[in-house]
């Protein structure tokens, strides 16, 4: 498997393997993982009985939640303007 494209004279088909980047792919979630997590730390310590709690455990605990809003939120808003932007360019 390589990632250089190959093009192929006698039939005139380019192809490429391309691989999923997991490393840049979570760190591009950092900053909406951070933000959202300082939402979910307010929300737990001022409106839920977790205030007595450490807010590690708090951070942990809420940890579905904020992957899945993470997730929701990267793909439906950070990723569209991104594409958005980039056909804009063209």
């Amino acid at each position: 498997m390589t990632k250089e494209p190959r093009c192929f004279v006698d039939t005139g088909i380019c192809s490429v393997t391309w691989s999923q980047d997991k490393v840049r792919q979570y760190v591009a979630y950092l900053p909406t993982v951070a933000v959202i997590s300082l939402v979910w730390a307010i929300f737990a310590f001022e409106l839920t009985p977790l205030r007595y709690v450490n807010p590690l455990i708090d951070i942990i605990l809420g940890s579905p939640v904020i992957w899945v809003s993470n997730e929701t939120l990267f793909r439906e808003y950070v990723l569209m303007r991104v594409l958005i932007s980039m056909m804009t360019l063209e």
